[in-house]
């Protein structure tokens, strides 16, 4: 994570501080349509919620398919053996398509889509294991009954081409929600390098955490919250009606820290972290539901133990930080509450 102060649009952005962004400078546009209302109108509703299937070598997979942001985001978990992987899905109404982002706990990542094929949903992704190497799939869902769905996993390949036949196919069982336990994550000690490595290898571990801000147009709220051992790092965001979700990982394809996320106003966001001296340095593009694109650069900056303080810039053409921030604005680092905690005055 070093660089100097961006020469060329790399580094790219917060969900959290873009929506602050967009609070403070820009006019807000109806949210349009959403994740949930495609996946109402092609009757796909069954693949969400906790799913459980054992091989024939007796290994258990588990699938977890959860909806958030009022259905504008699905959040992806499997996990199998010591294995984890992460990650959310989205519609881009722009490019009309439903993508995928997510990352493992051995440094690899993976992007793709969705889309209905008859009775079934598919999902076609590009996997990048940590060592570089890539390989296509395409996994098949399909509903046997309530209780029950079917996966097969199809080969791509380099000419796009699904393969004739399925590498394997499993029935999942539908589980029903249990609490978290709140279990530590596998463990990732195999993985070249995690994302955890390079934040606290330039210094900027302070940034995880929940964090509130009040302007003019009310409060805001935001976390950060690591997951996967180190191998991601989760972000939330809240401001008046709007609220985002946001994934950061590192990325082995070209070593460099890249952040996903999507609104519940129909947005979408991506690009780049990297580090100029003590700062930490994003610069964004977000993609409104209207279809205009955005970018925006912004500095986190550490006042003290639970302070930061955050500016937003404009780009220019040369793909540079302006010299003046649009905003600046300090964040204050708030405690966790235990669940189930009484409020004051409270019986």
């Amino acid at each position: 994570m070093s660089c100097g102060r961006i020469s060329s649009v790399k580094c790219g952005g917060s969900l959290v501080v873009l929506a602050s962004v967009v609070l403070l400078c820009v006019c807000s546009v109806p949210a349009q349509e959403k994740l949930g209302d495609l996946v109402s109108e092609y009757g796909f509703d069954w693949v969400i919620g906790r799913w459980k299937a054992t091989t024939d070598g007796g290994d258990v997979i588990e699938l977890d398919y959860r909806w958030a942001l009022d259905k504008h985001v699905v959040t992806v978990g499997l996990k199998m053996g010591e294995y984890e992987y992460r990650g959310m899905i989205f519609y881009i109404s722009a490019e009309e398509k439903v993508v995928e982002v997510g990352v493992d706990n051995r440094g690899g990542m993976a992007k793709g889509t969705w889309e209905p094929d008859g009775e079934r949903v598919v999902s076609k992704s590009e996997r990048v294991e940590a060592d570089g190497t890539k390989h296509n799939i395409a996994i098949f869902y399909s509903k046997v009954d309530r209780k029950t769905i079917k996966v097969e996993l199809y080969g791509i390949d380099g000419a796009g081409k699904l393969a004739a036949e399925p590498r394997g196919a499993l029935n999942f069982e539908r589980q029903k929600r249990q609490a978290r336990k709140g279990k530590k994550p596998a463990d990732a000690a195999a993985a070249p390098e995690s994302l955890k490595a390079i934040v606290q290898e330039a210094g900027f571990g302070w940034i995880a955490g929940r964090w509130v801000t009040t302007t003019d147009r009310g409060q805001m709220e935001s976390f950060y919250r690591w997951g996967l051992g180190g191998h991601m790092v989760s972000i939330g965001f809240k401001g008046g009606d709007m609220e985002g979700l946001a994934m950061i990982y590192y990325s082995p394809v070209d070593g460099r820290v890249v952040q996903v996320g999507a609104d519940n106003r129909g947005g979408s966001v991506k690009g780049l972290w990297d580090a100029d001296g003590e700062e930490a340095v994003t610069t964004l593009e977000y993609s409104g539901p209207d279809g205009r694109k955005r970018k925006m650069g912004i500095t986190h900056t550490k006042v003290d133990r639970n302070t930061i303080k955050v500016g937003y810039y404009q780009i220019e053409s040369n793909g540079e930080l302006s010299d003046e921030a649009l905003a600046t604005l300090e964040y204050k680092r708030q405690r966790r509450q235990a669940s189930g905690a009484k409020k004051k005055g409270g019986s």
